[in-house]
């Protein structure tokens, strides 16, 4: 995924910017392709585009994006447990139509669910379907990350 690149390295405040970045709005995309020709490896670099022919202007090229086929979306960034039963939210959106697969969670050592996967079924574009999940402290529970992922045929999306 492309990002601005003064957010590729921050630290703090301050940033590192390699003086060739300046004034690029984004970093440039590249695909590397490996290649053996006459038993000598080597590797060809070019940018990602997509090719097609129009009726009227010729060929035209533009740049090839990599997307996620869903966004996963937690309702709460932070989740304090002060003993007992939680409960979590989270939306997935279809950034494409017919999304359909399932909804997992990763939980911290020593902490349980009542259903580790949900079914997704996105008829729409842009539509969204909630889910809500129980997380349910051991005696050892840790501290620390709570990690959903979809995954579905068309492809995965984690958050």
């Amino acid at each position: 995924m492309d990002a601005p690149f003064w957010l590729e390295k921050p630290h703090g405040t301050l940033f590192n910017i390699p003086s060739k970045l300046i004034g690029l709005p984004v970093l440039k995309q590249h695909a590397f392709l490996p290649l053996n020709i006459a038993g000598t490896d080597m590797v060809a670099e070019m940018p990602p585009l997509y090719k097609w022919v129009d009726r009227v202007e010729g060929e035209r090229t533009s740049p090839a994006y990599a997307v996620p086929v869903a966004s996963v979306i937690p309702k709460s960034d932070v989740l304090i447990a002060t003993g007992g039963t939680q409960s979590i939210t989270v939306e997935v959106e279809a950034l494409t139509d017919d999304l359909t697969g399932q909804l997992n969670i990763t939980l911290p050592l020593g902490w349980a669910t009542t259903k580790d996967l949900k079914a997704v079924n996105i008829a729409k574009k842009n539509e969204r379907q909630s889910f809500t999940f129980q997380l349910i402290p051991g005696e050892k529970a840790q501290a620390g990350a709570v990690r959903f992922e979809f995954v579905g045929p068309k492809g995965r999306s984690d958050r």
